[in-house]
C-alpha cells in the first residue's frame, strides 16, 4: 500500500514536473516568435529604408545629369561670348583706324589754316587801304569769321585770286569742322562698343561663377564615386562602340599606314609641351574618390589654351563636343589606328581634313574635366585601348 502511494507520488510529480517544463517550451516558443516578428519588422523597414535610398539615388543621378547638362550649355554660351567679344575687339581696331586718319587729316588742315590765316589777313587789309568796303561794317554784322567771309558784299567786290584764296581758306575751316564732328561721332561709337563689351564680359564672368558653383555641387555630392565610375564606364563605351561604327563604315584597311605606324612606336611626339601625367594607362586609384578606376587612355596636366598637336598624320573623323569628353577630336591614321584627344577648349580641324604629325588641331581646355586645364590622349587599334606612354617618345 505504501509503494503505492510512493509510485502515485512519483508519477504525479513527474507529471507536475512535464507540465511545469511544458509551459516553459511554451513561453520560450512564444518569446523566440515574438523576437522573429519583431527581427522580420526590423528586416522591413531595413528594405524599405534600402528603396527609400536607392529612389533617393536615382534622384540624385537624375539632377546630376541635368546639371552636366546645364554645364554643357554654360560651356557652349562662353564660347559664343568669347567669340563675340573678338567681334568687338575688330570693330574697336577698325574704329581706332578711321580716328587716328581723321585726326592726321585734321592736323594737315590746322596746318593749312594757320598757314593761310596771315594770308586771309593780308588781303581783307589790302581791300581795305584801297577802300573797296567798310570792313568794319561787315565784321561787326558777321556772327563769326566764316560768316563774315561768306558775305555777299564781300565776295562781290574781291579780284577772282583772292576770291579763289578765301574760298580754299573757307572750304578748310569748314572740313575742319565736319572732321572734328566725325571723330567726335567715331569715339562715341566705340565708347558705346566698348560699354557693349563690359557688358559682354561681365556676362562672361557670371556664367564661368556659375559654371564653378555648378561643379562645385556636383562634386559634393556624396553619391558621386559612384557616378563617375559610371559614367566612365559608360562614356569609355559610346566611345569604343563610336569607333567600331566608324570601323564598320571603313571599306579599305591600308597596311602600309598600319606599318608605318608600328615603326614610329616609341618615337611618336607628344601632342603638348608638357609630359606631366595626371593619370596614366590602365586601372588606378582615383585621387578624389579613392575607387579603382580602368583608364582607356592618359591625363596630361597642361595650360589653359596650350596648343595641342597630332602625334602622326592622318584624317580627322570627328571633331566636336562628346558627352564626358568635352571638345573633342578624333584621328584615323590608318590601319585600324586612332587617337583621341580630349577636354580640349577649343577645335582648329573640321572632319575629312587631313592632317600631319605635329600639326596643330585645337587647344587644351577643361571642357567636361574633373582634373581642371588638361588634355586627354587615346590611343586605339580598331576598339582595343593601347598605352599611349609606349607609343609616346621617352
Amino acid at each position: 500500500m505504501v509503494i503505492k502511494r510512493l509510485f502515485f507520488l512519483l508519477f504525479f510529480l513527474v507529471l507536475i514536473k512535464h507540465i511545469l517544463f511544458s509551459e516553459y517550451i511554451k513561453e520560450e516558443i512564444k518569446d523566440y516568435k515574438k523576437h522573429l516578428e519583431t527581427t522580420k519588422q526590423e528586416l522591413k523597414k531595413i528594405r524599405e529604408k534600402i528603396n527609400e535610398e536607392k529612389k533617393a539615388i536615382i534622384k540624385e543621378k537624375q539632377q546630376e545629369k541635368l546639371t552636366t547638362k546645364y554645364l554643357q550649355k554654360i560651356e557652349r554660351e562662353i564660347d559664343i561670348a568669347k567669340k563675340e567679344l573678338d567681334v568687338f575687339d575688330n570693330n574697336v581696331k577698325v574704329l581706332n583706324k578711321d580716328i587716328e586718319e581723321i585726326e592726321n587729316r585734321i592736323k594737315k588742315t590746322n596746318e593749312y589754316i594757320d598757314k593761310k590765316r596771315n594770308v586771309v589777313k593780308n588781303i581783307l587789309r589790302e581791300q581795305y587801304i584801297k577802300g573797296q568796303f567798310n570792313v568794319l561794317s561787315v565784321i561787326l554784322g558777321a556772327k563769326n569769321f566764316s560768316d563774315f567771309i561768306n558775305k555777299y558784299k564781300f565776295t562781290k567786290i574781291l579780284s577772282s585770286k583772292n576770291l579763289l584764296e578765301i574760298e580754299r581758306y573757307r572750304t578748310a575751316v569748314m572740313q575742319l569742322e565736319e572732321d572734328k564732328n566725325l571723330m567726335l561721332n567715331y569715339k562715341n561709337e566705340i565708347e558705346e562698343i566698348k560699354r557693349q563689351k563690359k557688358i559682354q564680359w561681365e556676362s562672361y564672368k557670371n556664367v564661368k561663377w556659375e559654371k564653378r558653383l555648378a561643379l562645385k555641387n556636383i562634386r559634393s555630392n556624396i553619391e558621386k564615386r559612384t557616378k563617375v565610375i559610371n559614367e566612365l564606364e559608360e562614356n569609355s563605351k559610346n566611345l569604343a562602340d563610336f569607333i567600331d561604327k566608324l570601323e564598320i563604315q571603313a571599306t579599305l584597311q591600308d597596311k602600309s599606314a598600319e606599318e608605318a605606324f608600328n615603326r614610329f612606336k616609341g618615337k611618336f611626339p607628344w601632342p603638348v609641351k608638357s609630359r606631366n601625367i595626371l593619370s596614366g594607362f590602365g586601372k588606378y586609384k582615383h585621387p578624389k574618390f579613392g575607387t579603382t578606376v580602368y583608364n582607356r587612355g592618359i591625363h596630361i596636366a597642361t595650360n589653359y589654351g596650350e596648343d595641342v598637336n597630332s602625334i602622326f598624320k592622318g584624317t580627322v573623323k570627328y571633331a566636336d563636343w562628346f558627352d564626358g569628353f568635352g571638345k573633342m577630336v578624333i584621328i584615323h591614321h590608318g590601319g585600324g589606328y586612332y587617337s583621341i584627344y580630349g577636354h580640349l577648349s577649343e577645335i582648329s580641324v573640321g572632319k575629312g581634313q587631313n592632317v600631319d604629325m605635329r600639326e596643330k588641331i585645337g587647344q587644351s581646355g577643361d571642357t567636361e574635366s574633373f582634373y581642371g586645364s588638361e588634355l586627354y590622349l587615346e590611343i586605339r587599334k580598331k576598339s582595343t585601348p593601347l598605352d599611349p606612354l609606349k607609343y609616346l617618345a621617352r
